[in-house]
């Protein structure tokens, strides 16, 4: 008994860590950690890059309230329309 319930303590300590780290692993990631946009900007304006593995796709939620502002173009997050702040 108390193997079991020392190897379910130490099962339920790292699950966390390892549960982390696998979320982490690389395969699609922008170029810039918080990518932001200043108001104005032009359509045709890059946000960020985006960088990916071979077989990962990045797309656009469409049901994001923001997803009208964005389009991807190759591996570059762009602008569909300018950002106006006072207006949103």
């Amino acid at each position: 008994m108390d193997v079991s319930h020392l190897l379910l303590t130490s099962v339920l300590f790292l699950l966390p860590f390892i549960a982390q780290v696998s979320a982490q692993q690389p395969g699609c990631s922008a170029s810039e950690n918080k990518p932001s946009v200043e108001e104005n900007n032009p359509p045709g304006y890059n946000v960020t890059t985006i960088n990916s593995e071979a077989g990962f796709t990045a797309t656009i939620d469409p049901s994001s309230s923001d997803a009208s502002y964005f389009t991807i173009e190759g591996s570059q997050l762009q602008l569909v329309k300018s950002v106006d702040y006072e207006v949103s």
